[in-house]
């Protein structure tokens, strides 16, 4: 059915040995996108534990085959030198990389780039150099007016994005948001949105039934400035004191102690709830198949993975109304509430429990499955390149 493209996933945040997570969702791109095209992965990242100049980690998990190309963390006291080294190494790793996954005749149709810096000077240059044309998926919430991190960045640093980001093909935020955002701050180029990406059978339920005791379930990383977790605890308090037909699970790859502390000074009985640390993501899923609600308040997000999962699961879900959630949180899925309004959240959480059985979970999970699936994310990508290599 598929005329099959040569994709190069030229990736500035990759799953490795140093961060086993980072850029994981970037990992799920690529498999998607693997569905339908041959994809390789490519990310060069420093490393403090390797003898030699470079080390290589060739695999292929889930479809994708990848390479991360580890070089020698630079130790050097002299900034100007340290940076100077450090940036010869990262351009010497990716010319290794495009040399390895070149060898068996693999000729690049289209660079995908995944984030802007520090892989779009890489994308720059083989544009320029080999006339590879590239497309970027950006996720970083630092483009985002509530997070306003792009802002307060250096002319240097904003000129580089902007020059990067307007000499791709295309554009592909996950929200539309986010493609708001890229306009904001002068991006010129083309924009087809293509929402993050989940797996809808490893998050398929069984359960269509609630449980006996409403479960309630939150996912993150629980961190206080992102994730508000002071502010979602305090109101899983109030409702404590409201009602006793439920139970809270978080599950993250947070300071798990620091955050029993936090709902130790609240109050939070501890038998009303359960902090499970770092997980696999199919424990991960177990956790909220079995649950009833997702809740999320979030002072900034842009599209959170964690929520289309609850889809994916059946989950209605209550979120605070930040980034690309409100694009596909609407009234048949839960409810969307003010970021840090604690009364609001609060009574839309009464709210979903008291009304559970106006949730359709087989119709939230099928939405789930047309927007965010695998495969359906794979056709998105796959008509882009084909728009690139059209044109």
């Amino acid at each position: 059915m598929y005329n099959k493209k040569n994709i190069l996933f030229l990736c500035s945040w990759f799953p490795n040995r140093t961060i086993p997570y980072n850029g994981n969702f970037i990992a799920r791109h690529g498999e998607a996108a693997a569905l339908i095209n041959n994809v390789k992965a490519l990310h060069v990242v420093d490393c403090p534990n390797i003898k030699t100049k470079f080390d290589i980690e060739h695999r292929t998990e889930n479809g994708l085959e990848s390479y991360v190309i580890y070089y020698k963390k630079v130790t050097s006291n002299i900034p100007v030198y340290k940076s100077i080294l450090k940036l010869k190494r990262h351009f010497q790793g990716h010319l290794l990389g495009k040399k390895l996954i070149e060898q068996d005749g693999f000729k690049i149709d289209v660079v995908h780039l995944n984030v802007l810096i520090r892989a779009g000077f890489i994308a720059l240059f083989f544009k320029y150099r080999y006339g590879l044309p590239y497309v970027v998926s950006e996720n970083w919430t630092g483009f985002l007016p509530l997070k306003r991190t792009y802002e307060k960045s250096s002319w240097f640093f904003k000129f580089m994005h902007k020059w990067i980001a307007n000499k791709a093909s295309y554009l592909l935020p996950v929200s539309k948001d986010l493609e708001e955002a890229y306009k904001s701050h002068g991006f010129t180029s083309n924009v087809i949105i293509v929402p993050n990406v989940v797996d809808t059978v490893l998050f398929k339920s069984d359960q269509l039934s609630k449980n006996d005791q409403f479960t309630i379930v939150h996912v993150s990383n629980f961190k206080e400035d992102h994730k508000n977790m002071t502010g979602l605890l305090r109101t899983i308090h109030q409702l404590s004191k409201q009602r006793k037909d439920f139970k809270l699970k978080i599950v993250g790859d947070g300071d798990v102690a620091d955050l029993k502390a936090k709902a130790e000074v609240i109050g939070l009985d501890p038998s009303i709830y359960e902090i499970i640390g770092r997980s696999p993501i199919d424990i991960v899923a177990e956790h909220v198949k079995s649950s009833d609600l997702f809740i999320l308040f979030s002072n900034w997000e842009n599209l959170p993975c964690v929520v289309l999962e609850a889809f994916a699961a059946g989950l209605p879900v209550v979120s605070s109304d930040v980034g690309g959630t409100r694009e596909h949180l609407t009234k048949d899925k839960g409810l969307l509430v003010e970021a840090k309004d604690e009364t609001q959240f609060l009574s839309s959480i009464q709210y979903v429990l008291d009304n559970y059985d106006n949730y359709n979970k087989t119709e939230i999970a099928q939405y789930a499955e047309d927007h965010f699936s695998y495969i359906n994310i794979g056709k998105a990508f796959d008509d882009v390149y084909n728009k690139v290599l059209n044109n």
